[in-house]
């Protein structure tokens, strides 16, 4: 969590820097500084904001990672069958969300590159 938490943050200077070299003025760029750390709060106002390409806000989400080997290493060790079901669970839900959360960047960076400053 703290690695992702990181990530948000680092995201958020990066669109801040984007913003001051988009000529943003000191009033708006002031309110985004300020806003930084208030994922909400950043959020809207970087919508208001940051319009060039590569300036979609998003959260770095935490993830964890199994501690032991994978669903079929597991099953041929003779793991107990709840433990196995629940192991294949996880991985089927983990899966459907990382494609969920890659095919939104992708669509997001698509669409950025023909954002422009109004």
């Amino acid at each position: 969590m703290a690695e992702a938490r990181a990530a948000t943050l680092k995201r958020m200077d990066d669109i801040i820097d984007a913003c001051k070299d988009d000529g943003l003025d000191e009033v708006e760029l002031r309110q985004l500084q300020e806003a930084r750390g208030n994922t909400p709060l950043f959020q809207r106002r970087a919508k208001l904001y940051a319009k060039g390409p590569g300036s979609t806000f998003r959260v770095a989400r935490a993830s964890w990672r199994w501690p032991r080997q994978s669903v079929v290493c597991e099953l041929l060790a003779g793991a107990p069958a709840d433990l196995v079901q629940s192991l294949a669970t996880w991985a089927y839900k983990s899966s459907c969300s990382l494609l969920e959360q890659s095919t939104q960047e992708a669509w997001q960076r698509a669409f950025d590159q023909y954002g422009t400053r109004v």
